[in-house]
């Protein structure tokens, strides 16, 4: 024990804020610390902790520095700083150094719980040998961590904060967490994608304001949502894919959850670069205009355009006939009536089982035929595979014999096109072996649309509903201003057998003829036999 009066301060330090909060780092150096002071009788003022990781300048912890200076304001009291490893103080060799040196110009003494400092030549070169060992033990920490990182990539696993969308998920066989769809959250943004590819979304920006309005992504300020939405759009990750040639791991199939394919992802780029030269995009489809491309005008028979007008407290949306000449020229349709009166219709129709049967034994044959094609279309696609591989081949063999560094990198830019190519062919043929058992699902939830297209037509997005418009109607959807429906000829799936709930009878609509009468529709599909029909729009809708 020694006679010397102190009054000490402690400096405990951890390299995570993660270790301070769920850990006991400090805590525990501060208890090991202060039982030093009470064996040596010294009075703790104060305790400093780090929680700071990091080699250089120790005058970049916020502790450090705020020791030094209560140290300096207190220049006419004795301090001794107590730690309990050298390594508290700095895995740097030049900055532990001179740590050490500004402490002693302070007039400060150091106690260290595993290391005895002595103010000789020989106790000087421990101190450095010590911590020039704790700088090399830093130095292979941080190698092993990028190594391990590295190995993780290779292996398809991603070891960094989930993207957007996605959620980190513990699997019990692996040893590292998956990247999933995050719910709603994973939805949102997978219909994102495919809403900017499809044109339901003409600008980045437009999504940008549908992800944040919706909480996909965080509702910040305009420029931070643009910046999020084209990271996402430009992130190959959502493809299936890790791509950071800066780990040297080069377009590795990973294993999250993929919401694109890798050709949508690349016609996702082209499109980028359209909107970035300036090129305009026309917006095909919009959740408010269910029916656009597809309602005509009763009179003229052409289509309706939309637009938007605003009134005294918010915006209405409407349909209207630009057709000079025509009779119901700019006369306003209001969105909701044409919607209402299509969804009448769609309670009407059902499909009973007599039709249902028919069309599943269409849809079996007209199955096999088409697996048939496939089975071609696969066998040309290894074709193509194998033709890249010999093409690849080549090129690489060329890079041995040139010598200028531009020509080389033009060849390597192509090989990198053909690699591109080759994995879209696989994910090609390989939803060609999977097509038969999609098909089984896919007739099943067929025939639940058949026997209610109304209550299907609800879930389906925009995109969806223009193709089921197909399937359901002959013909485009004919309306006017005065709320007047033209006849509208159901599809052949709907017109055999098909029961109308009295509607010949009494006719439920402000407006003339919805149908072609039933018995007309009946002795038309009888005399025609056409089941290819039924078949070809069964598979279709797969």
């Amino acid at each position: 024990m020694t006679d010397d009066i102190f009054i000490a301060l402690i400096y405990t330090r951890v390299s995570s804020i993660t270790q301070k909060t769920n850990g006991s780092g400090n805590e525990s150096q501060e208890t090991r610390c202060r039982e030093n002071a009470k064996y040596n009788n010294w009075v703790v003022e104060r305790v400093f902790e780090d929680a700071f990781t990091g080699a250089g300048d120790f005058m970049n912890r916020p502790a450090m520095r705020e020791l030094i200076k209560h140290i300096q304001n207190n220049s006419n009291k004795r301090y001794v700083v107590i730690f309990d490893d050298l390594k508290r103080l700095s895995r740097d060799t030049g900055a532990f150094l001179g740590l050490v040196s500004l402490f002693k110009a302070l007039n400060v003494k150091l106690e260290c719980l595993n290391y005895k400092f002595e103010d000789t030549p020989e106790g000087e070169f421990v101190a450095t040998i010590l911590a020039a060992q704790g700088q090399l033990e830093r130095k292979q920490n941080a190698r092993q961590v990028v190594q391990k990182t590295e190995a993780h990539l290779i292996n398809g696993d991603w070891p960094y904060k989930p993207p957007a969308g996605y959620i980190a998920v513990k699997v019990p066989t692996q040893k590292i967490k998956v990247c999933v769809s995050n719910g709603e959250k994973g939805k949102g943004i997978k219909e994102g994608i495919t809403g900017f590819l499809n044109g339901r979304f003409k600008t980045v920006t437009d999504l940008a304001n549908h992800l944040g309005e919706n909480k996909f992504i965080a509702n910040t300020t305009k420029n931070a949502r643009f910046d999020k939405t084209k990271a996402i759009l430009r992130n190959i990750f959502y493809a299936g894919y890790i791509h950071r040639p800066e780990k040297g791991v080069n377009m590795v199939r990973g294993k999250q959850e993929i919401m694109i394919s890798l050709e949508d992802y690349h016609k996702v780029q082209e499109k980028l670069k359209k909107e970035e030269r300036g090129e305009k995009c026309y917006q095909v489809y919009r959740d408010e205009y269910e029916l656009r491309q597809i309602a005509r005008c009763s009179s003229c028979s052409k289509k309706l355009i939309s637009y938007k007008a605003k009134g005294r407290t918010k915006y209405y949306n409407y349909y209207m006939c630009k057709t000079v000449g025509c009779a119901y020229r700019n006369k306003n349709i209001a969105t909701e009536d044409v919607h209402n009166h299509l969804y009448r219709l769609l309670h009407m129709l059902e499909a009973n089982d007599k039709i249902i049967g028919l069309g599943v034994e269409a849809y079996n044959r007209a199955i096999a035929r088409v697996m048939s094609m496939k089975k071609i279309n696969a066998e040309d696609i290894e074709k193509e595979i194998l033709d890249i591989d010999v093409q690849t081949n080549v090129l690489v063999d060329n890079i041995a014999k040139l010598t200028s560094a531009i020509a080389i990198r033009g060849i390597e830019a192509k090989i990198e096109e053909l690699d591109v190519r080759k994995k879209i062919l696989t994910e090609r043929e390989a939803k060609v072996y999977t097509a038969n058992e999609k098909s089984r699902t896919a007739l099943s939830e067929m025939t639940d649309f058949l026997k209610n297209p109304y209550k299907i037509w609800n879930i389906c997005n925009i995109q969806q509903k223009r193709t089921l418009y197909k399937y359901i109607f002959s013909e485009d959807f004919y309306y006017d201003h005065k709320n007047q429906g033209r006849t509208i000829l159901p599809s052949p799936l709907y017109s055999y057998n098909q029961e109308f709930k009295g509607l010949n009878e009494n006719n439920p609509t402000s407006g003339g003829g919805i149908f072609y009468s039933h018995s007309n529709c009946a002795r038309s599909w009888i005399r025609t036999r056409d089941r290819s029909s039924i078949s070809r729009v069964l598979y279709q809708l797969s």
